[in-house]
């Protein structure tokens, strides 16, 4: 997932699907550079409605399906780890969220 020195720290909000904490969608700031590399990682562009743009990667690991949203605005992320099933059975309703999020700096 992300590489992080002992300095960085990350702060946010997990949200567990059904109270599953294997489905899970996690919203959060993190100092420092946010980096992923895993072998098979789709990425490509996004912009919320709102207009805020960034990089949106996905990868689908035996039955697991983790999304990554990493904002352009500052350190700001969103992951997801969901089972495939439920993925595609809340696909849309994802993407709705992904899309009405804004982010405004203090």
């Amino acid at each position: 997932m992300d590489k992080r020195t002992e300095t960085q720290a990350d702060y946010g909000i997990e949200i567990y699907i059904d109270g599953n904490k294997n489905h899970s969608v996690y919203f959060f700031y993190q100092e420092g550079t946010i980096n992923l590399s895993e072998p098979g990682m789709l990425r490509e562009a996004f912009k919320t409605k709102r207009g805020q743009s960034g990089n949106f990667i996905t990868t689908h690991n035996d039955n697991i399906t983790r999304i990554f949203l990493i904002f352009d605005i500052g350190h700001y992320a969103i992951t997801t780890e969901l089972d495939n099933s439920v993925f595609n059975a809340n696909k849309s309703k994802i993407f709705s969220m992904f899309k009405s999020i804004y982010i405004k700096e203090y």
